[in-house]
């Protein structure tokens, strides 16, 4: 068996051992190569420590024997002496942990001899907290120990101290960077600035370090930071792959890449059929490609700079069809889009967000929308006038605040057409006209059919704002139809407090049930105490006495429809079941509130102390009762086979998914059984075993025949070492074994007699001449006792074939018969040629 560690230290390359090759002398070196070196190697190479004295060791002796400077060992030599002889004269070895000290540590140097005293610059190094209570001065330079180091850039490294004092190691980050950058130093004129220029040109000056083009090589498989001057910044990008294959920036790669797959038909592109959609295409912005390099019709966004306007700044994202589609103008000379500071109606109209309603317009801003925007936004004017209409009406149109502008330019000079005034064509109304929240205009100065809001108080005593042409059409109070919302007197809140409890605390938003009427046919999220979570029209749900939870009133529902008439529950028709009902477990403690016919699944309690799940019904109807009795579940220690048949869980094979505890005696699963007398392993249901006793059947022999046990019993008195129903293991034969009937020695050589029965083997002659075929290439003599008329198998050497008749009388008659037949295998074997 090869050795575990032969990747640690032994078969690894000497790279692998920075502290090592931070001493390694690249003078006296110049004709070795690190790289194809190995840490085992016996090669003597030149080596510098840190005091400058330069040796030569072989690579073994550095690397895996610990060897350093040898001038530095003669001056520390005495300490590492005295460290010895201390250790040799109190019995203890000198160890890489205890430095000849057992489980002390490390010995004590004498004075003057500290690694704080002789080597400050190393005990500067010492990890202030990693070294327990160990200090500089409490070891000497040779102490043969592994302590924690940490430098002056904050890097942390374990190392024995003789490779620090003796061997001259360091840091091995610091080394690992100080040799890759002498090992990535490009020869002269084969760096990137002298092959490269064109790519050196790009080479991001801040985000690479120090390093420049002329430190790297133009093969050089490392990432670098690159600024090519495209809009997508800088990028990230392998020096090999920008000067091997021309990778650039990865984004305007994909542009090109995406543009190549799209390329469009002679006749279809951008350029031959939208000359002047093509004009706008930014020259830059879009990489590689160019307007002939895409199809008319293309979805794929691109930018577009207008060549329309002196805005040098309008430049914008947009498909190429719908560029097509809005025949190729600027989109913000247009007003397709939104330029803050250029075209939102902060900008071109002011004044309108004086009167922007912010708090009703929620995350909508002025700044989002163009003066010629249709979205129905809501505004407030300085007299507190709420409303709402679209942006173009407020900013193209001029339209503004009804109220006002009723008062302002007097549209009582509006006069009614003769007979079409309030007062005259409906005194109804005229009667409720608001008296003093209209100004100066009177029932008199409102035509019936007029378009503008005023107020009204009703009879019910509500005041309200609405278009006379409305109530003309039959209108009325808005808080009484239900259509707008009055504290106090139509919201749900006030009206209907036991569905107001149930209102949803989270899903319905900033809507509360004082903001909804109590007739509102809009839908909400409600929550009872139950915890049921439904979503239903307010309406409704304020209709209900108690809220009205849906779920809540269907298992209110079920209980009354499930309750049994008198004389008929489960308590009364079975009361021994009912005796079984578990009194806490189940949905009610009386069994007087159970149908015999339900289907609900509930917990019993036997009088043999088991629990267990089962239908209402399966139970009345089926007569099923407690399932770990009746070994339909497995209970660890009650009714499992390791505790009703000890003797046979013993004969459980450990392959087996389950264990003996996991199983009844009467389970069905076919598992793996081993024989404790023979190891023979054998498949075999669970409840063949337990209830017809059956066992192993190489020790019972159970598929033997009795012709066999005969010859057996006959031929044992001669054949040495006679054993029936050996198993071979030969994969040559097939996944199955192989047995034997007969097996032994005579005069040492290995004999099989196998019993050919008439039934058994009138078609097995392919097969038996198979197993002949290898038993004799086993080196057995084999004799085949054929009964009956069955065919001979084909004659080969080391077969010997006897007919045999079979024998049917008493028991003496049938002994001699298969005394005869063994003496006739006797001697056949005897006479039998070598």
């Amino acid at each position: 068996m090869g050795s575990s560690r032969t990747t640690a230290g032994h078969t690894a390359g000497i790279l692998s051992r920075p502290d090592v090759m931070v001493a390694w002398d690249n003078d006296a070196n110049k004709h070795l190569r690190p790289l194809g070196l190995r840490a085992d190697s016996e090669v003597v190479a030149g080596w510098v420590c840190v005091n400058g004295h330069r040796y030569e060791a072989s690579i073994a002796d550095r690397c895996m024997r610990g060897v350093g400077c040898p001038d530095c060992e003669t001056e520390t030599g005495e300490s590492l002496r005295e460290a010895r002889k201390e250790g040799q004269e109190e019995g203890k070895p000198v160890t890489a942990k205890t430095g000849g000290h057992g489980s002390r540590g490390p010995a004590k140097p004498a004075p003057g001899r500290s690694l704080a005293e002789l080597r400050p610059d190393i005990a500067a190094q010492w990890h202030p907290t990693k070294n327990g209570e160990l200090t500089p001065a409490d070891v000497s330079v040779s102490a043969n120990i592994t302590v924690e180091w940490v430098d002056g850039h904050g890097h942390e490294w374990p190392a024995p101290l003789p490779n620090r004092t003796r061997g001259g190691t360091g840091c091995p980050t610091c080394g690992a960077v100080q040799r890759g950058r002498s090992r990535r130093r490009p020869q002269s004129g084969r760096s990137l600035a002298e092959l490269r220029p064109d790519i050196a040109a790009e080479w991001h000056p801040t985000k690479n370090g120090a390093e420049t083009p002329a430190d790297v090589a133009v093969s050089t498989n490392r990432k670098a930071w690159w600024n090519s001057g495209c809009e997508h910044g800088d990028f990230e990008q392998l020096i090999s792959a920008r000067t091997g294959r021309n990778a650039g920036c990865r984004d305007c790669g994909r542009l090109k890449s995406d543009a190549a797959r799209r390329k469009p038909k002679p006749g279809n592109s951008l350029a031959e059929r939208r000359p002047d959609v093509a004009a706008l295409w930014h020259p830059t912005a879009n990489g590689e490609l160019t307007p002939s390099d895409v199809g008319y019709g293309s979805k794929q966004e691109f930018t577009w700079l207008s060549n329309t306007c002196d805005y040098p700044d309008h430049h914008w994202p947009a498909s190429v069809e719908k560029m097509v589609r809005l025949t190729g103008k600027c989109l913000y000379c247009t007003n397709q889009r939104v330029k803050v500071g250029f075209n939102d109606i902060a900008t071109t109209h002011p004044h309108l967000v004086d009167e922007w309603d912010f708090e009703r317009n929620g995350d909508d801003l002025p700044t989002m929308f163009v003066g010629g925007s249709n979205a129905d936004v809501h505004w407030i004017c300085a007299e507190g006038h709420r409303w709402h209409t679209v942006i173009v009406n407020r900013a193209i149109v001029g339209v503004g605040c009804q109220k006002c502008a009723a008062a302002r330019n007097g549209l009582r000079s509006r006069v009614p057409k003769p007979g079409r005034s309030l007062i005259e064509a409906r005194p109804d109304l005229a009667a409720e006209l608001h008296p003093t929240a209209n100004g100066d205009l009177t029932a008199a100065d409102i035509a019936v059919a007029a378009n503008y809001s005023v107020e009204w108080l009703g009879a019910c005593g509500h005041q309200y704002d609405a278009l006379p042409s409305h109530r003309n059409r039959g209108d009325g109070c808005p808080y009484c139809a239900g259509k707008r919302v009055l504290a106090g007197f139509n919201d749900l809140a006030s009206q209907a407090p036991a569905a107001a409890a149930l209102w949803h605390p989270t899903l319905n938003g900033n809507l509360t049930p004082q903001d909804v009427t109590v007739a509102s046919q809009q839908k909400a999220h409600w929550l009872c105490d139950e915890g049921h979570e439904t979503h239903a029209v307010i309406a409704s749900r304020a209709r209900s006495d108690n809220g009205g939870c849906g779920d809540c009133a269907v298992a209110i529902r079920g209980k009354s429809k499930s309750r049994p008439r008198p004389g008929q529950s489960l308590a009364e028709l079975f009361p021994a079941l009912g005796a079984q009902w578990h009194p806490t477990k189940n949905w009610t403690d009386n069994p007087l509130e159970v149908h015999p016919g339900s289907n609900r699944e509930a917990i019993w309690v036997g009088e043999c102390g088991h629990e267990w799940p089962d239908s209402v019904q399966l139970r009345t109807s089926r007569g099923t009762g407690c399932e770990v009795c009746f070994g339909h579940a497995v209970r660890a220690g009650v009714n499992d086979l390791a505790t009703t048949h000890p003797q046979l869980a013993a004969e459980w094979a450990p392959s087996n998914e389950t264990r003996p505890t996991e199983v009844a005696a009467g389970a069905h699963e076919r598992v793996l059984w081993r024989c404790q007398k023979c190891s023979h392993e054998w498949h075999a249901m669970v409840r063949d075993r337990t209830r017809r006793a059956s066992g192993c059947s190489r020790c019972t022999n159970t598929h033997t025949s009795h012709s066999e046990r005969r010859l057996f019993e006959a031929v044992s008195h001669w054949l040495d070492d006679a054993e029936q129903g050996k198993r071979f293991d030969w994969a040559r034969f097939g996944p199955a074994r192989i047995s034997a009937d007969i097996s032994g020695k005579y005069q040492g050589r290995p004999v099989v007699i196998e019993y050919d029965g008439q039934f058994w083997h009138r078609d097995s002659t392919e097969r038996d001449a198979r197993k002949t075929a290898l038993f004799i290439e086993a080196g057995y003599l084999v004799v085949r006792v054929r009964e009956g008329k069955l065919h001979k198998l084909p004659d080969q050497r080391g077969l010997i074939q006897l007919d045999f008749e079979s024998v049917s009388g008493t028991d003496e008659s049938t002994r001699r018969a298969f005394g005869a037949l063994s003496e006739r295998v006797r001697l056949a074997v005897v006479t039998a040629a070598p």
